[in-house]
């Protein structure tokens, strides 16, 4: 916990460093009143021994952390044989390129805490069922009962209609046909615009952000992973030809091998 409570600090200087050199708005995304024209799941839970079955996306919006979506455990594949997850309809004409999201860990868990999520895949795509590219991967999420994740700014530069949040690991890992079910008490998302290109992590405790004048920074406490040589592992591979600098923050211990090989237009 105290990982993510460290790493959210560091997201939050950082967007204010870059915000100090350009214009960046941040603005809520009304999902709560068009939750069930907006909300989508493939794992709606329909146990209902424990009072988990699902009943409205109104628990993610009541400021009460002991109400919470839960994705089903029963004996039964999620609708479309993938991972459980959430899905978002930012609406057809969506502009929104840049974003952050925040969700609450359910209230009140002792051992059940192992069903909060540990990863989760954030991606996008402009037709609900159709090819969906990875835009983050969140890793070390909180468990502690009713903790707040402020997730960095997430985005590709490309404006996607539909936005997943799949969970692939949680912490106790239990499965059901393949997938590990989770829940999550509270959520919302914010609209980016301005100042930041791209954002994401390099590390359990670093963070980078590219910004639109080509500044790419990096900051936070640990060390940087090695990405010896193939350059798509890069976290932000697809941006290499729009890195013109780079700031690495102290607290960085090392940087990984390869880290800024092909960034081509570097000064």
């Amino acid at each position: 916990m105290k990982q993510t409570k460290h790493i959210l600090a560091t997201i939050a200087m950082l967007l204010c460093s870059l915000a100090a050199k350009a214009e960046v708005s941040v603005e809520v995304i009304d999902i709560a009143n068009n939750a069930d024209a907006m909300l989508y799941t493939n794992a709606k839970c329909t146990n209902t021994s424990y009072g988990d079955q699902f009943v409205g996306w109104h628990v993610l919006f009541d400021n009460d952390a002991s109400t919470f979506f839960h994705s089903e455990y029963s004996n039964r594949d999620s609708d479309d044989g993938l991972d459980h997850y959430i899905r978002v309809d930012l609406g057809e004409d969506s502009d929104v390129k840049m974003f952050s999201f925040t969700y609450t860990v359910r209230a009140n868990i002792n051992s059940n805490s192992c069903y909060t999520p540990k990863i989760m895949i954030v991606e996008g795509a402009n037709t609900p069922d159709g090819t969906y590219t990875k835009l983050a991967t969140l890793n070390n999420l909180p468990s502690e009962g009713a903790a707040v994740y402020e997730s960095p700014a997430i985005g590709n530069g490309t404006s996607y209609r539909y936005i997943r949040f799949r969970v692939t690991e949680t912490y106790y890992n239990t499965k059901i046909y393949g997938h590990p079910f989770f829940f999550i008490a509270e959520f919302g998302m914010k609209n980016i615009t301005g100042g930041i290109s791209a954002s994401g992590t390099c590390g359990d405790n670093l963070i980078w952000a590219l910004s639109d004048d080509g500044e790419l920074v990096i900051e936070g406490v640990g060390a940087m992973p090695y990405y010896y040589s193939n350059p798509s592992d890069l976290p932000w591979y697809d941006y290499l030809s729009s890195i013109k600098a780079i700031t690495i923050k102290e607290g960085v211990t090392s940087i990984g091998n390869f880290a800024f090989h092909n960034c081509s237009s570097l000064t």
